[in-house]
């Protein structure tokens, strides 16, 4: 839910956009004339995940947070996989009007804004990557589709995601990153 009271934080309320890509949520701080930053978040994720950010950027910049589709506010659409969630980014500047950005990506947020950087890097100013996931899957975390697949119905049991979170988090620390 919303917190009440955000020290030293933005929060503000996100609202849907129409874009190429759907119906983006998403949040405009800042001066219009200033650049554009656009921030991707991570998995879960939401606009929320750059309040304690956004101030520190609204100094200089213009702060555009999105909901990649399926997250937060923003409906689920056709674009699943990174390569069409690289669009993401590029289609709500279109939508805003904007020819070049600045986009930041955070841990999964940074897949989707490489894909739009490396399919439109004239649409770019900057591509800032915030512990951002990499190219290509980590060992430690190569596993058969089949497998997320069931990983992802088994979360959603209540008696059973306490611990399947003790056992991801104790295999996330034995991967050694």
């Amino acid at each position: 839910g919303q917190m009440t009271h955000c020290v030293e934080c933005t929060d503000p309320v996100p609202f849907l956009v129409r874009t190429r890509a759907g119906l983006i949520a998403m949040t405009d701080e800042g001066e219009k004339t200033a650049p554009p930053v656009i921030c991707v978040h991570g998995i879960p994720g939401s606009v929320r995940d750059f309040r304690y950010l956004a101030p520190r950027l609204l100094e200089r910049f213009r702060v555009i947070r999105i909901e990649l589709p399926g997250f937060g506010r923003s409906p689920r659409s056709r674009l699943r996989h990174v390569e069409a969630l690289g669009e993401v980014p590029l289609a709500v500047a279109e939508s805003l009007g904007l020819d070049r950005v600045i986009l930041l990506g955070h841990s999964f947020g940074g897949a989707p804004v490489m894909r739009a950087a490396s399919r439109r890097p004239h649409r770019l100013s900057a591509v800032v990557l915030l512990a951002s996931i990499g190219t290509r899957i980590h060992r430690g975390f190569a596993m058969d589709p089949k497998l997320y697949k069931g990983l992802e119905l088994a979360l959603r049991m209540p008696l059973l995601r306490p611990r399947l979170y003790r056992v991801g988090v104790e295999r996330y620390e034995k991967i050694k990153l």
